[in-house]
């Protein structure tokens, strides 16, 4: 009787601790660092507080407007996630991410442009994942990278402005737009195919579609057009 207490005993104690085991390798942590600007001026913002889904505080910037804080995922497959960054005087802006089903340590770097209460310009996010260093050094050092991505796609929003154009020039360079991103062209007279069909050099292409009914732009691999545009 002793021996099958013990036994029993031994068996829910090795149980316990498989289960303990098992929850503790459900939790997946994911560190983040942030750097958060002014999306029209692009000067840094101190005091923007980021909460998680339950409304909890995770992090306030410094006067750099940089933040680092550990996200907890809790459960199997795909991971989801989502915060919300709070500044008074601009609106809010809510990141949600589903990544895949990923291990290991898992870090990100997010640039985050609030939109001001007054401001034109919309908010914008822009993330990198191919990162381990997040310090404040590492994180503005990288920043030089992606700014002239921000900085174009602002001149790109301002572009787009109370017309339906689809080929832009913005500087020495041109570009295909659409409501949902843009394709950077080699020359003004690139071929465009329209929806399949008629083909344009690129700088004709604001006579023969609206950016309104784009559904789809691409590459072409093939063909005498470069580029194609999808429409509905």
């Amino acid at each position: 009787m002793k021996a099958t207490f013990i036994f029993t005993l031994t068996l829910l104690i090795n149980m316990e601790t498989i289960y303990a085991q098992t929850k503790a390798e459900r939790v997946r942590k994911i560190e983040i660092a942030s750097l958060i600007i002014d999306s029209q001026t692009l000067k840094p913002l101190e005091g923007a507080a980021i909460y998680d889904g339950k409304g909890q505080l995770l992090a306030t910037t410094n006067l750099e407007g940089y933040f680092k804080t550990t996200v907890a995922y809790l459960g199997e497959g795909d991971i989801k996630f989502d915060f919300k960054v709070k500044k008074d005087g601009y609106a809010v802006l809510k990141q949600e991410e589903h990544w895949g089903n990923l291990s290991g340590p898992l870090h990100a770097i997010f640039y985050l442009g609030l939109k001001g209460n007054k401001s034109d310009m919309d908010s914008f996010s822009e993330m990198e994942t191919d990162v381990s260093d997040l310090s404040f050094e590492s994180v503005s050092k990288n920043y030089l990278n992606v700014s002239e991505d921000i900085v174009l796609e602002q001149k790109i929003e301002v572009a787009k402005k109370k017309n339906e154009k689809v080929f832009f020039q913005i500087g020495n360079s041109y570009y295909l737009v659409n409501e949902g991103g843009w394709l950077k062209l080699n020359t003004k007279d690139d071929k465009v195919q329209i929806a399949g069909g008629k083909i344009v050099s690129a700088d004709q292409v604001n006579a023969v579609v609206k950016r309104k009914n784009i559904t789809g732009m691409t590459p072409l691999a093939s063909g005498e057009a470069a580029f194609g545009i999808s429409t509905n």
